[in-house]
């Protein structure tokens, strides 16, 4: 028996494994992206907002009646509302996330590997000493 192959499969078990944690926290990163993102939306959206509020004319607004101004402002309004809302989801979905990997995943996933790469490297120990 080839004991590289056990040791092949072995590495290749620790690269998958490695790569799911990685792919934990890259998901952690773009949920705090999305964030980011929804708070520009809302900043931009808040913005025209005041330009609106303001009665400053703009090209976009200068032929616009005052019904559709208001249903403007209404728009805006109410898109600012969802856009606070929906931060709000992703900030406390981030935490849990984040609190989840920090206490349970990644020293779970620490002592585990720990353990592994004891016995492994006994097995290699006592592969080497019968050749």
């Amino acid at each position: 028996k080839n004991p590289f192959k056990d040791y092949y499969l072995w590495l290749k078990g620790e690269i998958y494994d490695v790569q799911a944690l990685s792919d934990t926290l890259e998901s952690a990163d773009k949920l705090r992206k999305t964030i980011d993102k929804l708070e520009s939306k809302q900043k931009s959206t808040e913005a025209k907002l005041d330009k609106l509020n303001s009665k400053k004319m703009s090209f976009q607004t200068l032929f616009q009646k005052d019904s559709t101004k208001e249903e403007s402002k209404k728009t805006c309004i109410e898109q600012i509302a969802k856009y606070k809302e929906d931060i709000e989801i992703y900030q406390k979905l981030t935490n849990i996330c984040e609190k989840h990997v920090a206490r349970e995943v990644i020293p779970k996933f620490k002592e585990e590997k720990t353990e592994i790469y004891y016995k492994m490297i006994q097995l290699i120990s006592v592969g080497e000493i019968h050749n």
